[in-house]
C-alpha cells in the first residue's frame, strides 16, 4: 500500500537512537517531510547524517505542515504530551491521518486527544535494540502492531517499507503491554548485563575477552535460540546445572575482594538456580544447597 504510494509522508516527533534510525532511512527513501528535533544535540546528531538542516524543526509549534503518518518516537514520558500537542496545534487536520508512537510497553490509546481529532492511531514496536548510529537495525526484525483492524493492513505495510515483519498483537498481548516488553528487556538489556559482567571478570582473570567471549557467547545464544520450540528443554552448563558446589564456591571466593564483580554473579547465580529447579535440573535439595551460597554472599 504505502510502498507503492510515492506521495505517502512522514514526519518523526524525537531523534534518539530510534528516531534517528527512523530519520535515516525515511530521508535515504525521500519520504520525510519533517523530524522534530527539540534538543541541541539532537539536531546536531541529524545534521551530521546529512539530514537537510531545512527538515529538522525544533518545535510542534513550528510545523507548518501536516504529512500523511506522525511517528512519535520519545521517551514513554512524553507520549501523551506529544499527542495533546499535534491535536492542539492541528485539530480536525488531523482527521484521515495516521498518528503512531513506537513504545512497547503503552497501548495506543494513549494517543487518544489525536484520535478525538479524526487520526488513526496505532502503537507500531520494533523488536529490537538500537545502539550503535552507524548501523542499520531495521531489516528483519518484527513489530509488535496494535491498531483497528481496519487500519491494520497500512501499518502492516509501512513495516514492510522499513524491510521489517508486522505482527498483529492479540488482545491479550495488548492487555499485558508491559509483558510483552519485559520480553524485550529480558532478551537485551539483561543479556548485556551478562555480557559485561563475563568481561568484567576476564579483566580481573587477565584474560582478553576479544578472543575467549565471542566463541561460548555465540554458541550459548545458538543453544538457546534452537531450544526456543520447546520451553521445557534448556540448554544450561556449568556448576549450577550440576549442582557443583565446590566449583562455584572457587568463583566466590576467587571475587572475595572484587564486589563489583562478585555481587552481580552472585545475583544471577540465583537467577540461574531458580530457572535450573524449576525446570527439573535441580533437586529440592541442591536448589536449596545452591542458593544458600549465593545468598550469604549477598548479605
Amino acid at each position: 500500500m504505502i510502498k507503492t504510494d510515492r506521495q505517502f509522508m512522514f514526519g518523526v516527533v524525537g531523534a534518539g537512537k530510534l528516531g534517528t534510525t527512523l530519520v535515516k532511512e525515511l530521508y535515504i527513501q525521500e519520504r520525510l517531510e519533517w523530524v522534530i528535533a527539540k534538543s541541541k544535540s539532537g539536531r546536531d546528531r541529524l545534521e551530521k547524517l546529512d539530514i537537510n538542516r531545512y527538515l529538522i524543526i525544533e518545535s510542534i509549534e513550528n510545523l507548518k505542515s501536516l504529512p500523511n503518518m506522525i511517528i512519535i518516537a520519545v521517551p514513554d514520558s512524553a507520549i501523551h504530551n506529544v499527542s495533546v500537542a499535534l491535536a492542539d496545534r492541528f485539530g480536525k487536520n488531523l482527521k484521515d491521518k495516521y498518528v503512531v508512537h513506537t513504545s512497547g510497553v503503552l497501548g495506543r490509546e494513549i494517543l487518544s486527544p489525536c484520535e478525538e481529532q479524526g487520526a488513526s492511531i496505532a502503537s507500531l514496536h520494533p523488536f529490537q535494540s538500537f545502539y550503535f548510529e552507524s548501523d542499520n537495525p531495521l531489516p528483519d526484525i518484527r513489530w509488535g502492531i496494535d491498531s483497528t483492524d481496519e487500519d491494520y493492513p497500512l501499518y502492516a505495510s509501512f513495516v514492510q517499507l522499513l524491510y521489517g515483519f508486522p505482527v498483529r498483537l492479540t488482545d491479550k498481548s495488548t492487555k499485558e503491554k508491559a509483558l510483552y516488553h519485559a520480553v524485550a528487556s529480558a532478551a537485551s538489556n539483561y543479556m548485556t548485563s551478562i555480557i559485561q559482567l563475563a568481561n568484567k571478570i576476564a579483566d580481573s582473570a587477565n584474560i582478553d575477552s576479544n578472543q575467549f567471549l565471542p566463541p561460548i557467547a555465540k554458541t550459548t545464544l545458538g543453544n538457546n535460540l534452537r531450544g526456543l520450540t520447546d520451553s521445557k528443554s534448556i540448554p544450561l552448563t556449568g556448576p549450577v546445572s550440576r549442582a557443583d558446589a565446590g566449583t562455584i564456591k572457587l568463583h566466590i571466593d576467587a571475587m572475595k575482594d572484587n564486589p563489583e564483580i562478585l555481587r552481580p554473579y552472585c545475583f544471577m547465580g540465583l537467577a540461574t538456580t531458580e530457572m535450573a529447579h524449576n525446570a527439573g535440573i535441580l533437586k529440592d535439595e541442591d536448589y536449596d544447597k545452591i542458593m544458600t551460597i549465593f545468598k550469604e554472599e549477598l548479605k
